[in-house]
């Protein structure tokens, strides 16, 4: 089971990013469904 930790960057002393995206959310969000194709084609195969 993965855990996912929230990072909190602090630079200059004053401002904060609350999260950085990690690289499995860039490629969540940006997989408009292709995930789901590949994984239906690859099952189709195995018939």
């Amino acid at each position: 089971m993965s855990k996912q930790n929230a990072q909190v960057i602090q630079y200059g002393g004053r401002k904060t990013l609350a999260r950085i995206p990690t690289h499995s959310d860039i490629i969540s969000e940006c997989d408009n469904g292709l995930t789901a194709i590949l994984q239906q084609s690859l099952s189709d195969k195995q018939l």
